[in-house]
């Protein structure tokens, strides 16, 4: 996904089409921020379940 933001921001730069930039940046922030959250879910969750706080 890191590779592809970046193609598409070279992209931009050149031909100045910021919309399709502007639009994956949001959804990989979105997805990003998903992820991130159920990390650190399920991290809290095993450290629950083995009773290890």
């Amino acid at each position: 996904m890191m590779r592809r933001k970046a193609r598409l921001h070279n992209k931009a730069k050149v031909t100045n089409q910021l919309d399709e930039n502007k639009r994956f940046n949001k959804h990989y922030k979105k997805a990003f921020k998903k992820v991130e959250q159920e990390y650190v879910n399920s991290t809290i969750e095993s450290g629950l379940d083995e009773k290890n706080t």
